[in-house]
């Protein structure tokens, strides 16, 4: 039986996704990500795949899945996103075009031809924060609107 691991960010729908796949006869392993927690139980017991649902937070799924490509580790585990938005899954796949894209109605399909078929040479990310490059510092730093920002010890006659 193969291992996958479902990322998701809503616990809902993730208990749906992850039911589904197991009566498609995989093995699954889901939580909410929730700091590096999720990336060292990658690196110290890869799965035969990760499956990320783009649906929901996209540019988190994308970050997590460059972060996953950019460890040693963790780097051939085939990648397979799930359903988004049109837009937003383009903008990932500038990221990560060998990866898999496909819907939940045909997750089996692209899961099983994901394992069957890894790739031999990834992409690599330059950084796990590819995804930001070229954006704004303010964009990076996910600053907002109305946002109180303070800069401490910053240079005299700043």
């Amino acid at each position: 039986m193969n291992r996958v691991r479902l990322i998701h960010w809503n616990s809902e729908e993730s208990k749906e996704r992850a039911q589904l796949l197991v009566s498609l006869g995989y093995e699954v392993l889901y939580k909410i990500p929730s700091g590096p927690d999720l990336l060292r139980d990658l690196r110290n017991d890869p799965p035969d795949a990760v499956v990320i649902d783009l649906s929901r937070l996209p540019s988190q799924g994308r970050d997590m899945a460059l972060a996953i490509r950019h460890q040693k580790t963790t780097r051939n585990v085939p990648l397979v996103f799930g359903e988004g938005e049109i837009e937003k899954v383009k903008r990932v796949q500038e990221h990560l075009p060998d990866a898999i894209y496909t819907s939940w109605a045909n997750i089996d399909g692209a899961l099983k031809r994901a394992i069957a078929y890894p790739l031999k040479d990834p992409i690599v990310p330059e950084s796990r924060l590819d995804g930001y490059s070229g954006a704004p510092l303010v964009k990076k730093l996910v600053i907002k609107a109305n946002s109180t920002v303070v800069l401490i010890n910053a240079p005299k006659n700043f």
